[in-house]
């Protein structure tokens, strides 16, 4: 059981590494709903009968009821949408939106994800623009349920 918590301690540290790769972004996001299953697991089924104080055991439960279904709900979107754009990614059968961005998010230092809103739409980027391709046209390939960006390019 270790070895089988030790290989997906690495996988998750070398998938973080490559959150541009598709599968590595949709890996990611079913470690994270994992955990929120585990989590409200622990909070209904475990017993925590080493917490003697009856309080602090239904608050700590409590707590990990709340905290599991906030992440089962921050997660769940992505893993629904994301294990059907397998197809698309396998096929390579992107859909392509060209326009000026109406709104490009900062990338985040950790978690390298940014929003880009073109045409009244978000889609998830995990690709750095270069600053003097902000203001440009651009022709952005992405697919179709999880607004997933695989390139980026500044058509003028």
């Amino acid at each position: 059981m270790s070895i089988i918590i030790f290989i997906v301690f690495i996988l998750v540290g070398v998938s973080s590494f490559f959150l541009t790769f598709f599968p590595s972004w949709i890996f990611l996001n079913l470690i994270g709903a994992a955990m929120a299953v585990f989590t409200l697991g622990m909070g209904l089924f475990h017993g925590m009968k080493q917490i003697k104080n009856i309080v602090k055991r239904i608050s700590f439960k409590c707590c990990c009821i709340i905290f599991g279904i906030g992440l089962i709900l921050l997660f769940a979107p992505k893993i629904v949408s994301g294990i059907q754009d397998i197809g698309p990614y396998l096929s390579q059968d992107y859909e392509t939106v060209t326009g000026k961005p109406n709104y490009i998010g900062s990338m985040g230092k950790k978690w390298r994800e940014q929003t880009i809103e073109i045409n009244q739409m978000e889609l998830i980027n995990t690709r750095d623009i270069a600053w003097e391709n902000r203001d440009k046209t651009l022709e952005i390939k992405y697919l179709p349920r999880t607004k997933y960006v695989m390139s980026i390019r500044a058509v003028e």
